[in-house]
């Protein structure tokens, strides 16, 4: 194997490249800007969905907006997230502190469960494997980093 062979966010930047997707090297994905919430939460309190890959969607059309480099600054870019969950094989979360405030991301479900609904989603519509998508929670408060 040569190095780029094994550099697989540069071998699916290139095929996206390929496919005629812009700024395909965005990995930073999150609400609009000026926006908060997956809006997942609502859903589920309010009891208005039936199927969780509802909940998959809600949080893929709400977190569809990239940022970063060249100019990345909350660009609306569902279909490259699209392609990107398509080759999604696990979702990891990392708590590293027990401080919560503006950082955390602790909704298991609006935002580890929704992500993991989307990419099970978009890879059965794209027909890789079973669908299945792993989910690991690490939680490193210390010098002990064990996935749960």
């Amino acid at each position: 194997d040569t190095w780029a062979e094994r550099n697989f966010i540069r071998k699916h930047t290139e095929e996206m490249r390929s496919q005629g997707i812009d700024r395909p090297a965005s990995r930073l994905f999150s609400n609009p800007a000026g926006d908060y919430g997956s809006m997942v939460n609502e859903r589920v309190g309010s009891s208005n969905w039936e199927d969780g890959s509802e909940l998959g969607d809600t949080w893929a059309s709400r977190n569809a907006f990239s940022y970063g480099k060249g100019g990345e600054k909350g660009s609306a870019r569902p279909e490259l997230l699209g392609t990107l969950l398509k080759t999604t094989d696990r979702v990891v979360q990392e708590v590293d502190s027990v401080e919560y405030g503006l950082t955390d991301i602790q909704e298991y479900y609006a935002n580890t469960g929704a992500l993991r609904k989307a990419a099970e989603t978009a890879k059965s519509s794209a027909g890789r494997g079973d669908g299945k998508v792993g989910c690991s929670i690490v939680e490193c408060f210390g010098e002990d980093v064990s996935p749960k």
